[in-house]
């Protein structure tokens, strides 16, 4: 037997919570597929990393997109918790695009979601 944490997730009350719990367990209550029914066949792992698009810097995107008051001399920018390691980049750069991309690749990251 599973046992669920209740807990208050923003939005969704406790009762709900519960519901939805004892409906998945339901759903795991009912007859599986027995170990022998169900076949794997080199099943590939994917890692993913999702991709912002959005941002732009006059250098490249001719003004500033998403990047706000930017201080580069400081190395701050306003509603960004930390500064970027390529600083204040656009997101459109081809240098950009072709650095984050061989990091990723690096990282085995295989795929993004843009």
């Amino acid at each position: 037997m599973r046992a669920f944490r209740l807990q208050r997730w923003s939005g969704i009350g406790v009762a709900t919570a519960a519901l939805m719990g004892v409906t998945a367990f339901s759903a795991l209550a009912a007859s599986p597929p027995s170990r022998s029914d169900i076949t794997r066949n080199n099943v590939s792992k994917q890692v993913l990393a999702f991709y912002y698009g959005w941002y732009g810097n006059p250098e490249v995107s001719k003004r500033w997109y998403h990047w706000k008051d930017v201080d580069v001399t400081g190395k701050h920018i306003a509603e960004s918790t930390h500064y970027p390691v390529l600083g204040p980049y656009d997101s459109h750069d081809p240098k950009v695009v072709d650095r984050l991309c061989r990091e990723a690749s690096d990282a085995r990251i295989t795929g993004f979601q843009v």
